[in-house]
């Protein structure tokens, strides 16, 4: 007789035991003890509950936030609708991450995440554009791997952009506030059939997060911890890529100069496409139109396997990736990322530079009449 596996599904609602956790804990980080409290939400009916499991549900979690540190994002969210039984410690770290690409942004901007990598990123460049229409340029960058997704806004969410997500599936909507009409819409799953367990979440201090050089990170850190439990422990990375006049635009190598210049909204789209790109897993590449994202490459081995990888998802959803700018996280160590660029129609390039062919990257730019940005340093995110 078959076996029935209607069972296994539960364990993605069930929330793990965390009794074993402390109620804090505490470390000693240069001479100083930073002391840490578990946290659990509290629902519409004021009950608490902790963190539902780790990345996989055989996996115990628990979620601490700092006690001393004031002007918390993660640490504190407020849920208005919990879901199936809270968040799993992936959605937290969706969360984070889309954080990560939205605090550079202080026009309206919408990510959506999906495994620590962005779907789509939408940024307001034409004030006229509504936050609704922002929301659906993210979601059809890559409209299949949005669902499912976590959406995250750095504005209110309002009456018709609820609306408009209640059309998909998706896992959370975060952001700094939500119209009341907006929360009705989207507690309604009874009326627009899907989204029954959507956490509504709402925040505070994206502001607040510190994102450029210079920026204080004096209480922020970020452990790792490897398989046999030894630690490494690194400062937070922030970009020294604020505005145009952190960009070299003019790079010369030996009698090999960059002949074209950026134009005034091919800049707009480079800072955009860099911001974002620093929060895409390594390998990556992140194509660029009109403040949203075309198409993006993450994770791959090869350089040019990101660019493949992101030109490829730019057809399959046909995207055009003419008059389009590029990201990369990293140098391009051949000429061949360039070149493949090229014949999509690309119009410009923000990349770290320092390879020993960049000689080459500026000729086959040339060549091509794509203009070149070298930020002179290196994004890698491998998380």
């Amino acid at each position: 007789m078959p076996t029935d596996i209607s069972s296994i599904k539960k364990m993605y609602r069930s929330a793990n035991d965390n009794k074993n956790f402390p109620e804090t804990i505490e470390i000693n980080f240069r001479n100083e003890i930073k002391k840490f409290s578990l946290v659990n939400w509290k629902d519409n009916q004021g009950n608490q509950f902790p963190i539902r499991y780790g990345t996989n549900p055989n996996q115990l979690c628990a979620f601490y936030k700092s006690i001393e540190q004031n002007n918390l994002s993660i640490g504190n969210l407020n849920f208005f609708k919990i879901g199936k039984g809270g968040p799993s410690l992936t959605n937290l770290e969706d969360i984070n991450r889309a954080f990560q690409i939205l605090k550079y942004f202080s026009t309206p901007a919408i990510t959506i995440m999906k495994h620590l990598n962005p779907s789509g990123v939408a940024v307001q460049q034409d004030k006229f554009i509504l936050l609704k229409e922002l929301f659906c340029k993210a979601r059809d960058c890559d409209s299949r791997s949005a669902f499912g997704g976590v959406i995250v806004s750095n504005r209110e969410i309002d009456s018709e952009t609820a609306r408009e997500i209640m059309k998909s599936f998706f896992e959370i909507v975060a952001a700094p506030k939500f119209s009341d009409e907006a929360l009705q819409i989207l507690n309604d799953a009874k009326k627009y059939g899907v989204n029954k367990d959507l956490r509504i979440i709402e925040f505070s201090n994206l502001e607040k997060i510190p994102k450029f050089d210079g920026d204080n990170i004096d209480d922020l850190f970020i452990s790792k911890i490897m398989c046999d439990g030894s630690i490494a422990i690194e400062t937070p990375f922030l970009t020294s890529i604020r505005s145009k006049e952190n960009l070299i635009l003019d790079a010369q190598i030996g009698n090999i100069t960059v002949k074209k210049i950026p134009t005034q909204n091919e800049i707009e789209d480079l800072l955009i496409a860099w911001h974002i790109c620093i929060n895409v897993r390594s390998n990556a590449i992140v194509f660029v139109k009109n403040g949203t994202t075309l198409a993006i490459g993450t994770g791959q081995q090869e350089r040019i396997g990101a660019v493949e990888q992101a030109i490829l998802k730019a057809k399959q959803k046909n995207h055009s990736l003419k008059h389009s700018v590029m990201a990369s996280d990293a140098f391009f160590p051949n000429r061949d990322s360039i070149d493949i660029a090229a014949k999509e129609g690309i119009t410009s390039i923000i990349f770290p530079g320092g390879s020993i062919n960049d000689a080459e990257i500026i000729k086959a730019a040339n060549e091509n009449n794509i203009s070149l940005a070298i930020t002179g340093e290196r994004c890698f995110a491998h998380f």
